[in-house]
């Protein structure tokens, strides 16, 4: 928990306007030092990792298809999405077979998701519930 902490305080001090990374780096090593937690900087560093992933997702657009030739299927599904959410940029097309089939489009931490999977797995819970 306290890793976490730490990791997200380094990534937000990283992408401060103007920071530089290099001291931003220095003066994290020098605190975690001064704290005598130089034991914490490994596990600091991993979820620095999973936070950037994450922050980096989010800033991408992605549009996730069953197979290639959704892509064409549902093209104009997945413009007309995008215009909707007021984004000007080219999604990148991911192939993912678990999605079954219909589309899942991803962006700026929003999500439209007209999957199959997504119905047979709301399908499944209401038989299971019943």
């Amino acid at each position: 928990m306290l890793a976490r902490k730490y990791a997200q305080a380094l990534y937000n001090k990283a992408h401060e306007k103007g920071a530089r990374q290099e001291s931003v780096a220095k003066d994290f090593i020098e605190l975690m030092r001064a704290r005598g937690q130089l034991k914490l900087l490994s596990p600091v560093l991993s979820e620095y990792r999973k936070i950037v992933e994450t922050a980096s997702r989010r800033s991408r657009v992605i549009a996730r298809v069953a197979k290639e030739k959704d892509v064409r299927t549902y093209h104009d599904e997945i413009e007309k999405v995008l215009k909707d959410m007021g984004i000007d940029e080219k999604p990148e097309r991911i192939i993912d077979e678990s999605v079954v089939g219909g589309v899942r489009i991803e962006s700026h931490g929003a999500i439209y998701d007209r999957t199959y999977r997504r119905g047979l797995l709301e399908l499944f819970r209401q038989i299971t519930v019943e």
